[in-house]
This record gives C-alpha cells, sequence and structure tokens, in this order.
C-alpha cells in the first residue's frame, strides 16, 4: 500500500517538474442551463471535451443549475430524470444504478454496482457511496451501455460522472441557496470561489446542510422518524503555474446521520383454523402469491399462539401508504467519509499528460430494524470500513487531425474491514438454530460477523481513433484488467453464549474467525468500437460494438453454511452491440435521438434462492445467462420561444437464458431460469417535461416546469410449478409473487421568479405532484422470515431563496 502510494505521488510530482510553456490545458465548458439538454451541453464521456451531440452512444447530462430547477437533492434523484434507468434501493440506503436492465440487487456494499460512479473521474468501489451528499456540482453525466474501454473496471451496465465545480481564477464569485419545505425540511448549499493570484491560483470552498423531512411515525415507539442530518464540505484548489500546467487538490469530508425510512410490516401468516398452511403457518394470500394486510405477521400469529411476550399488532394498524408503521425507531445512517484527489494536468501541445491520484476514508455505519415489528427479530448494526487508494495516468494527443489516440494505466487498492451484529433475542425459535455456537436461550441470540476484503486491480488501455473524412469516423479502446481479491478472517460467534461450543469443524472454522478465500479475475480484456458518420452538421448515425465485465467476488452476509458461503461468484461479460442515430433540424429548435441495443451475457450476476441456517431462503450473488433488448427515444422542440418540450422512452426486454433450475420453496420441484424477466427491470419507462422561461423587460425572468417520470412493473415473476420441465418460460415460485413491484408515474412541478438586475431569486415546488403512493422494495429479514415493504414518499411542497454574484 505504502509503495503504491508513493509511486502515485512521485508521478504526480515528476509531471509539474518537467512541464514546459505551451497552450493553456482546456476545460470542457459547463452546461449553459438555457439549453437544457441541446447538443451545445458539453461532456467528457470519451474522456476529451466534445458536445454531447457528436458522442457515438446514447447518454444524459444535467448542468448544476438544472439539477436545481429539477429539484434534484441527491444523486439517485438523477435516475427519475431519464428513462431505461432505475435506481435499487433498500431502507439502508446504498442505491445501485441499473441501467438498461443491468445489475445486482445486492445489499451487501463489499461488492461494486455494474454501472459505476465516478466523482471528478475518480471511480467509487462501492454502491454505498452513491448516496453521497450531492452539492456544488457542475455536471453529471449518465452513459449508458458498457464502458470497458476508456472506464474499464464494472462498466458493464454503463458509468455515471460527477464533475464537481472548480475555483475561478479570475473573479469572485460566491452562491448559496436555502430551502424549507413540508416535515420541515431545510437544506442550505453554498460556495464561495476566490482568487488568490488572478489568473493563477484560486480556492474554492462549498459546503452542504441538510435536515428534517421525516414522515413517518412509529406506532410501537409513539415517535415520528425519518430526517435528514447531513452536513458535507469540499475545498478546491485550482493552481496554474504556467500557461501549460492544470494543477487541482480536492479535500472533501461530509457525514450522513440520517434516520433511515421504516419498512412496513406485511402480513404471510395464519392460525391454522385460518388456514395458515405448513410449519410456516403462511396464510391463503400469501400462498397464492400476495402479502396482506388479513394476515398476521410473524410475532402476531406467535402472539396467538401463546407467545405473549411478542406484538400481536396487525399490519391492518398500519397506515397503507406506510406513513405510520409497526417497525422500531431504528433505522438509522452513521456515515463519515473523508477524500483527496490531485489532479495535474499537463499540455505539451501535440500532447496531454495528467495524473489523478486519490485517497479515501469511508466508514459506512448504519443500523436497521428488518423484522419491520415491535420486537427484536431481525434488528442489526452494521458498520463497514473503506480505504481506498487510485492512481490515474493518461497520455492523449491534441489537436484536431485524422488520428487521435490515448494511452493509460489505472492502479487501484482497496481495504475493508466489515463488522456486523444480528439480534434477534425475542425469537423462541430461531435461536435454536445456533446452539452448537453456544447459543443457550433466545437472551443470548446476538451474532458479530465480520471478515476483512482486500483487492488490488492493475489495468492499462489504448484509445485511438481515425477519420477516415471529414465525416466518417471509426474509433475505440482496448483494455487489460489484472485484479485479485481475498476474503479473510470471516466468521461469527455468540459473544453472550453460555453454552457448550461444538468442536466440529465448521463451527470451529467459524467462531475463530477463519474463512478465507480469494478471486483473480480471467476474463481481463475489455473494450469498446465505435463507428460513426456526421452527413450534416446536426446529424450523426452510429454503430457500436463493446465488451464489458463485472468483476465477481464474495457473499458479504452472514456465513451460516461456513466456507460454502463464501464460494466467489464468477465475473459477467457482456458482448453489447448497438446502433442509433441523433438529429436536431428547425433551427436546433427540434431535436430526435434513437437507439436499438442487445446485450449478451455470460454469466450475468443475479440475486440466486439461498437458504439460511434458519431455513428461510434469502438473496444471494450468483450467476446466470442473460440477454437484452431494446430500444431508446429522446425528443425536444421548442415550439415558441421560451417554451421547451422533451421527453424519452425506453422499450427493454431483459430476460435470463439459461436452462440452470433451482428449488422452489412451494412443492420442492425444480425451476428454471430460461425465460424469467430481470429484476428492476421495467419493460416501459418514460420521461416528460413542460418548461416555460419568460424574461419579461422591467420585471425579470420567470421560469415555470412541469415534469413526469414513469415505470411500467419493475418486478412481475410468473408461477411455476413443481418438476417443471427446464424449456418452459419463466418459471419462479409462487412465494417470490409476492415481491411483485408494480409501476408508477410521478409528477413533479417548479415555479421560480429572478427580479431583474438583482442577485436572487425565489421559487416554489412540489414533489410527487399526484401524491402518489408504490412500494419501492419487498424485503425479508432472512431468519424468521419477517416480511416488510419500503414505501416512496409523500407530496411535498417547499419553498427556496438563492442568491449569487
Amino acid at each position: 500500500m505504502k509503495v503504491a502510494h508513493i509511486s502515485g505521488w512521485i508521478a504526480s510530482v515528476s509531471l509539474l517538474a518537467i512541464c514546459t510553456p505551451a497552450l493553456a490545458q482546456s476545460e470542457p465548458a459547463s452546461a449553459n442551463p438555457d439549453q437544457g439538454e441541446s447538443d451545445e451541453i458539453v461532456v467528457t464521456a470519451q474522456r476529451r471535451a466534445e458536445t454531447i451531440q457528436n458522442v457515438p452512444m446514447m447518454l444524459s447530462a444535467f448542468g448544476g443549475e438544472e439539477l436545481k430547477k429539477r429539484n434534484v437533492v441527491n444523486l439517485e434523484d438523477v435516475a427519475d430524470k431519464i428513462s431505461g434507468v432505475q435506481i435499487f434501493r433498500t431502507v439502508t440506503g446504498q442505491p445501485t444504478w441499473i441501467i438498461r436492465g443491468v445489475g445486482l440487487v445486492e445489499t451487501n456494499p463489499n461488492n461494486p454496482p455494474p454501472a459505476s460512479i465516478y466523482l471528478d473521474e475518480v471511480y467509487e468501489v462501492t454502491n454505498a457511496q452513491g448516496q453521497m451528499p450531492l452539492f456544488d456540482v457542475e455536471r453529471v453525466e449518465v452513459l449508458k451501455g458498457p464502458q470497458g474501454g476508456t472506464y474499464g473496471r464494472n462498466t458493464s451496465g454503463g458509468a455515471v460522472k460527477i464533475i464537481s465545480r472548480k475555483p475561478d481564477l479570475s473573479s469572485l464569485r460566491a452562491d448559496a441557496t436555502l430551502s424549507y419545505g413540508s416535515y420541515n425540511r431545510f437544506s442550505l448549499d453554498a460556495g464561495v470561489s476566490v482568487p488568490l493570484a488572478t489568473d493563477v491560483a484560486a480556492l474554492r470552498i462549498a459546503g452542504t446542510v441538510k435536515s428534517g423531512g421525516g414522515w413517518q411515525h412509529s406506532i410501537p415507539d409513539n415517535r415520528d422518524w425519518g430526517d435528514a442530518d447531513v452536513f458535507g464540505l469540499r475545498g478546491t484548489l485550482l493552481v496554474a503555474p504556467a500557461s501549460n500546467v492544470n494543477a487541482k487538490l480536492i479535500l472533501d469530508y461530509s457525514r450522513d446521520r440520517s434516520e433511515l425510512p421504516l419498512l412496513r410490516a406485511a402480513g404471510a401468516r395464519a392460525l391454522p383454523s385460518e388456514g395458515g398452511t405448513s410449519s410456516a403457518l403462511w396464510c391463503a394470500p400469501f400462498n397464492a402469491g400476495a402479502l396482506s394486510d388479513a394476515c398476521r405477521t410473524y410475532p402476531g400469529v406467535l402472539n396467538a399462539l401463546g407467545f405473549t411476550f411478542l406484538s400481536g399488532a396487525s399490519p391492518a394498524t398500519q397506515a397503507a401508504d406506510g406513513s405510520t408503521t409497526l417497525s422500531n425507531a431504528y433505522n438509522k445512517l452513521n456515515v463519515e467519509t473523508l477524500g483527496m484527489t490531485f489532479d495535474l494536468k499537463a499540455d505539451f501541445g501535440p500532447v496531454s499528460l495528467e495524473s489523478i491520484t486519490a485517497y479515501r476514508d469511508f466508514d459506512y455505519g448504519r443500523r436497521m430494524d428488518a423484522d419491520a415489528t415491535a420486537n427484536e427479530l431481525g434488528h442489526s448494526i452494521t458498520r463497514d470500513r473503506f480505504k481506498i487508494f487510485s492512481q490515474d495516468l493518461r497520455l492523449q494527443s491534441n489537436g484536431e487531425g485524422p488520428f487521435t489516440w490515448a494511452l493509460g494505466f489505472n492502479y487501484g487498492e482497496e481495504r475493508l474491514d466489515s463488522k456486523r451484529t444480528f439480534l434477534f433475542r425475542d425469537d423462541p425459535f430461531t435461536g435454536a438454530a445456533f446452539t452448537a455456537y453456544g447459543a443457550a436461550n433466545r437472551s443470548e441470540a446476538v451474532a458479530d460477523v465480520g471478515y476483512l476484503q482486500n483487492s488490488r486491480t492493475y489495468s492499462g488501455y489504448l484509445e485511438a481513433g481515425y477519420a477516415f473524412t471529414p465525416t466518417f469516423k471509426l474509433n475505440g479502446a482496448l483494455r487489460y484488467t489484472d485484479l485479485t481479491k481475498r476474503y479473510h478472517d470471516g466468521g461469527f460467534n455468540f459473544p453472550l453464549g453460555t453454552g457448550a461450543v461444538s468442536a466440529s469443524p465448521l463451527v470451529q472454522s467459524l467462531v475463530n474467525y477463519t474463512l478465507s478465500d480469494s478471486y483473480h479475475l480471467r476474463n481481463n480484456w475489455t473494450g469498446n468500437l465505435y463507428l460513426s458518420w456526421k452527413p450534416g452538421e446536426n446529424t450523426l448515425f452510429y454503430a457500436s460494438l463493446g465488451r464489458g465485465i463485472k468483476e465477481g467476488g464474495f457473499f458479504g452476509g452472514f456465513p451460516s453454511q461456513g466456507q460454502s458461503s463464501i464460494v466467489p461468484f464468477r465475473e459477467e461479460t457482456v458482448w453489447a452491440y448497438e446502433a442509433g442515430f441523433k438529429l436536431q433540424g428547425w433551427n436546433r429548435r427540434f431535436g430526435l435521438n434513437a437507439a436499438a441495443f442487445y446485450y449478451d451475457y455470460a454469466d450475468a450476476q443475479a440475486s440466486v434462492p439461498a437458504v439460511s441456517a434458519t431455513g428461510a431462503v434469502f438473496g444471494r450473488p450468483g450467476n446466470v445467462d442473460a440477454r437484452h433488448k431494446g430500444v431508446e427515444l429522446e425528443t425536444f422542440v421548442v415550439p415558441v420561444n421560451g417554451l421547451r418540450l422533451s421527453g424519452s422512452m425506453t422499450y427493454l426486454d431483459a430476460k435470463y437464458h439459461d436452462t440452470q433450475q433451482y428449488a422452489t420453496l412451494d412443492s420442492g420441484g425444480l425451476a428454471s431460469y430460461m425465460g424469467l424477466r430481470r429484476e428492476f427491470a421495467p419493460k416501459w419507462s418514460w420521461t416528460v417535461e413542460a418548461r416555460y422561461d419568460a424574461d419579461i423587460a422591467g420585471f425579470g425572468k420567470l421560469g415555470f416546469i412541469v415534469d413526469a417520470n414513469g415505470r411500467s412493473n419493475r418486478f412481475m415473476p410468473q408461477l411455476a410449478s413443481a418438476n417443471v420441465n427446464p424449456s418452459l418460460p419463466a418459471p419462479t415460485t409462487m412465494r417470490e409473487m409476492s415481491r411483485t413491484l408494480v409501476g408508477y408515474t410521478l409528477m413533479n412541478a417548479r415555479v421560480s421568479f429572478q427580479p431583474e438586475g438583482q442577485p436572487f431569486s425565489i421559487a416554489a415546488y412540489v414533489r410527487n405532484l399526484t401524491d402518489k403512493h408504490y412500494v419501492v422494495v419487498t424485503q425479508t429479514d432472512g431468519i424468521a422470515p419477517n416480511y416488510g415493504q419500503f414505501y416512496n414518499e409523500p407530496r411535498t411542497f417547499g419553498v427556496e431563496v438563492g442568491i449569487h454574484f
């Protein structure tokens, strides 16, 4: 680790020392707020500054001011503005970007998502970093499709880029935005840029504070819940000691101690006299594939059987929209992150050289009531501590000549120390599964789970492009990646246990934390090839071929089966094919972009059924082949000055294509993955927006925005039968039907006003205009199991005041 850090700093310092005067390094322009998503937005999707309409792929980009006008308060809100993109999240956060149906539905942060996030060109190693506070942003770019050439690691689905604002070398600038809304939601974002030496050095300090917003109420604790408690601070020092040198040092700190959403308990049980079946006492609606308030919770049915210390409250006592719940007021974050990025660029005329060195401590703590009831049946307290270092070197050609190229090298190193405590002391039966580990009675049913995970990656890549004619161009990238990962010192024990611990090798390996295994990337080559034809200034046709990988890894949950629990799952690989066009006309008052794509996945990573030590079924990462195909459209029109209408639509058919089988819960038969739709991959998704801006002389600027986004059913399993033929399409278990996630459409609106000649503005907004309620995700605690559902926020209002000079 120390060698890697030293080599990174040496590379950066050496680069600074050898710089000689030349033309200044150009920076991409920020998005013009008045242009929205037009072709004039300059992006760096291919690590070169170019207008969005000239990039041969489907992508979306939003400038910082545009994000404010769209009421985007965190990174995951951006996904709502883009069709073909979903966010998987649980009550503990960890938003996972799922682009065109590509995503691993995983709640353990030791496995990175297949759509990676880059903050100022630095790779974020875990989906948990995706819930970072979003403030003082210059631009966000969302790239669709594998980015294995230019970005490489874990971009089989795409990439999300966040570019923070830079200091202004020539003038003093400051801005602040204060917002207050429903449920006492408060936020303040502010930043100031100060030139230290005109045109040579400048410093920008920016920060954010967020609080309030809790809209739920815990019935058993009689407590309102869900308030945010976020603080973030970023300092950026920009130095240009010569016309060809640009050095940027970014230091950032943030903490998040927000109260997290509460699960709404869902009924799945019934007494034998009420029709409960099997030893689990499943109720009739659940056996038919539905959770129901007419059924009992797990503690509710036990209470009726004589375990009166457990809550017998009915799910029907909760509000249907999840605003009141049977869950304890318990779910909470305790996150702290400290990071440094040093970005050094030098322009030597024909070529440019860039070095990016980054280090981050990310402490991800949270606690969760997964049983969604008043009892301690599935509580957990977790702390994952990441230490992350990376070094990126890139040498690229400059100029507009027919041939362009770039060479790059990346090194990354991560260390994770994971500790988790599971508490189920109110369960009269679950503790019995762990008597061999010393848990003599239910009061001792507290398990400490822990492991260490280390990974190291090296990669090198080559990019090349050639313009055969002024309108016809071929460019591509090829990357080789070597990655190793090690899970070690893994296991669990029961620290309150007073009973004898079994001498069996399985138990001893767990209580002594000796589980270990290693993983090495086998599919090392990734890349992209783009063929583009630009017959006119405002028209582009393109076709692309891409190969991406998403690294394999280890299950990071409760290793109840010992060594077999941590057998590495394989990396997924994809061959992606895409063709499309981008065009504008009517003096750039009309635009239409379209693309068709086909993905062929080998060993796609998926959540496959596994059985816990208590007999409950939960999802664990595994590999299943899959195929995705779809069509995307984006359009806008400006029928009159000031009025802009825009929209996007994605049709997606994402299914498993594998005869691999798994055991059903219903009858013990086998079911095949063949033809089963992937989770969080709705067939249809869409966005629409109407925006009107008026500049009234002698009065000021008025702005109106109304937008809507929708998704069809996000998970709609089909019923399986016992001993099903593997060739039959889309079988699944009856009880998976209870995890059905229906579609939704959400609307938002905003009105703003800036008086003429004044540096301030005011705005009012409403989110979820129609007060739509839907289940974000259904989850279990993996123990009894208990079922709970996570609901979206209700309609909220707010006002905002901004100032800038």
